[in-house]
């Protein structure tokens, strides 16, 4: 994402501007974590039986991967890694520490990075930032044994711009509010690459926002309308919005999870399984909003994200947008503020100030996945 990496971009109110992912969100993926797990170390236990009976098995996984039988690597404590692909300022980073002993977050822009380690790196120091992008983050030529590329790496290495890691060395590589910029094709295979056998991708992100609170309905569809059309109308933001990945994002990637698009079945590098995915779509409530080209009929739960904030932040929210910092630099003589004007006419139809407490709550999908194993 160009725009991102622009020295002019301001990473710092990018981030003090986002919203912050839920606590549940990382519970959710971490139970699924373990799930799958579990079921690995259960058809390992299975295996090493049947071994022991002499009972010849095709499985299809090898227990060597991990060091050896299954009591063997129930009692030994693996250390375990987490990456974060497009992780921007690290909001979606810092809670996998939580769960994980060794966290990366990775990012091609210098500029976020360099945010992402001034807001953490003092505080959560099982967390290391570095530069990188999605497609090119796995070094496939090196050995299984070789540990040089992995996390535990020299500070000399860990800001180097080449990071990357080993085959079959992480046990979840996520990526939130990032991949539909990704050439999925390659991060798909590149994360099937990482990922230890059983080990979990996980993918997500939010769209749209509408406000639920304070108000009546009319109020709140006619905020929602005034929103849309300043964001996507062509003679406002909309063509300041990078495509096709700004509409992979609003329809919440569906068609584009890793059994839609890997295209070579055979081939167990690039094979997930256990596929979830968990849609929450609240802007279809409005007729006259930017609504989901494919609509999920069952929500899910599983990720759910609102936010209660003074008016002026959600101003301060939409500045950080891509599309509005490409049509500052456009425009550097416009007349106006899309954004404040915008705000403006919300402003007008609700009877809210700057001040005013609302609620706001956004179009969100989760695609779970895991490495065959």
């Amino acid at each position: 994402m160009s725009a991102f990496s622009d020295s002019s971009f301001t990473a710092d109110d990018y981030h003090r501007s986002r919203p912050q992912y839920p606590l549940s969100l990382f519970e959710y993926i971490y139970r699924y974590h373990q799930s799958q797990q579990q079921i690995k170390a259960s058809q390992q236990t299975q295996q090493q039986q049947q071994q022991t009976l002499g009972v010849a098995t095709d499985t299809g996984y090898s227990s060597s991967a991990f060091g050896g039988p299954a009591e063997i690597f129930s009692s030994i404590r693996q250390t375990t890694r987490a990456l974060d692909i497009a992780c921007g300022p690290g909001e979606a980073t810092v809670p996998m520490s939580r769960y994980f002993d060794e966290v990366v977050g990775l990012d091609p822009s210098e500029v976020m990075i360099q945010a992402a380690k001034r807001a953490y790196t003092v505080e959560y120091p099982k967390v290391t930032f570095v530069t990188g992008s999605a497609e090119e983050f796995v070094n496939d030529n090196t050995d299984s044994s070789d540990i040089s590329l992995e996390f535990n790496l020299p500070d000399t290495q860990r800001h180097r711009a080449e990071f990357k890691v080993v085959p079959n060395s992480v046990d979840l590589i996520s990526a939130a509010e990032g991949a539909h910029w990704f050439d999925l094709n390659q991060f798909y295979h590149n994360a099937s690459l990482a990922l230890k056998p059983g080990g979990t991708l996980a993918i997500w992100g939010y769209g749209n926002h509408i406000y639920t609170e304070p108000g009546n309905p009319y109020q709140l569809e006619k905020a929602a309308e005034i929103q849309n059309y300043y964001l996507y109308d062509n003679d406002q933001l909309g063509p300041y919005w990078q495509q096709p990945g700004r509409e992979i994002l609003l329809d919440r990637m569906v068609g584009y999870e890793p059994q839609s698009l890997l295209q070579n079945p055979d081939n167990l590098l690039t094979r997930f399984s256990h596929v979830e995915r968990h849609d929450n779509v609240v802007t279809a409530r409005y007729a006259k909003t930017r609504r989901p080209k494919s609509m999920i009929s069952v929500p899910s739960d599983a990720f759910i994200m609102r936010r209660v904030l003074h008016l002026l932040d959600i101003m301060y929210y939409l500045k950080t947008s891509s599309a509005y910092h490409k049509w500052k630099v456009a425009n550097p003589n416009a007349p106006y503020d899309v954004i404040d004007k915008m705000m403006t006419e919300v402003k007008e139809v609700t009877g809210w100030n700057n001040s005013t407490v609302v609620t706001i709550e956004y179009d969100t999908f989760l695609i779970l996945a895991t490495k065959e194993f």
